[in-house]
């Protein structure tokens, strides 16, 4: 049997588990640290309890709050297994556990203050910080936590597993790398498709408007008017619900990949698509993503609400 490694990153696992067994021989040592006090308490100017959380951002457009927190977590989990690496050294002597990293979300949605609060050892902490610093360097900005209808400064703690996994075949990392392999690819702005970029790409007609909110509560609206304008409720459907439709919106403003991923049934699912498609057809063009100031593909979720009267 030899071991696959995985690290994850779990919202609830604090605890770091004992150093594995390893069935080779270490060329290298160093002894896990001895887990420091609790995260200290929030710094001046921020603050560690509010009425919403800060999320990792692209999941603004489901129906409830719930499903945007789900979502996030995912992405974020997506983000970190995507980009952490396991540190050689670790793997050299079975360590593995939690590191912790704590950080504020600006009401920009910008991190800031990012260190680790609790450290395992073996180079894991200083992976763990640089896979978060890395969400700044990429652009990426979380969604800020609110208290009172205001966006506030929020302290966020992050824990971040390394562990292994014992399976059959080749002993690999799975959901990153380790320090021997080079550090992930960064996308194509040419031909890759995006989820999380600094400009989300908008339906059209309201790029006079003066700010940046006025023109996405604009595009919203008018996207919204454009799929209830046209949508054909089938006669006899009896069903409601939310229909959720996922395109990829491209550089030239065009809608490609239309598809369903939730449907409630009763061919509602199809119709929806049908609207969607219809905006290349009319030659609608979206203004498109734009991410380190290119123009990009980008992956699309649109739901849509179903309600009988």
């Amino acid at each position: 049997m030899k071991r696959v490694l995985i690290f994850t990153a779990a919202a609830l696992l604090l605890a770091a588990t004992l150093p594995a067994q390893t069935d080779r021989e270490v060329v290298r040592i160093c002894s896990p640290n001895t887990p420091p006090p609790p995260p200290p308490a929030a710094p001046p100017g921020f603050i560690s309890i509010k009425q919403e959380m800060p999320r990792f951002p692209g999941c603004e457009d489901l129906p409830t709050e719930q499903e945007k927190r789900d979502c996030s977590q995912e992405k974020l989990l997506d983000f970190i297994n995507d980009n952490l690496k396991y540190p050689a050294l670790a793997q050299e002597n079975g360590l593995q556990g939690t590191t912790v990293v704590t950080f504020g979300v600006e009401t920009d949605g910008t991190l800031s203050n990012i260190k680790v609060v609790r450290d395992i050892g073996c180079g894991c902490g200083e992976e763990a910080a640089r896979v978060v610093a890395l969400m700044n360097e990429r652009g990426i900005r979380w969604i800020p936590g609110t208290q009172n209808g205001k966006k506030v400064k929020v302290q966020y703690n992050l824990p971040i597993r390394f562990g292994f996994s014992t399976k059959t075949g080749t002993a690999v990392p799975l959901g990153g790398k380790t320090d021997t392999t080079p550090p992930p690819a960064i996308p194509n702005p040419d031909t890759d498709v995006f989820r999380v970029v600094e400009q989300m790409p908008r339906f059209p007609g309201c790029e006079t408007l003066p700010t940046e909110q006025e023109k996405k509560d604009c595009s919203k609206k008018a996207l919204l008017e454009f799929i209830y304008g046209n949508l054909n409720y089938p006669k006899d459907a009896c069903v409601e619900g939310t229909i959720v439709v996922t395109f990829i919106v491209e550089k030239d403003g065009t809608l490609s990949e239309i598809k369903v991923i939730r449907d409630i049934g009763d061919i509602l699912g199809a119709e929806v698509v049908r609207v969607v498609a219809l905006m290349n057809e009319r030659g609608i063009r979206w203004t498109p993503g734009v991410h380190y100031g290119k123009k990009v593909r980008v992956q699309y979720n649109l739901p849509i609400r179903i309600h009988l009267e």
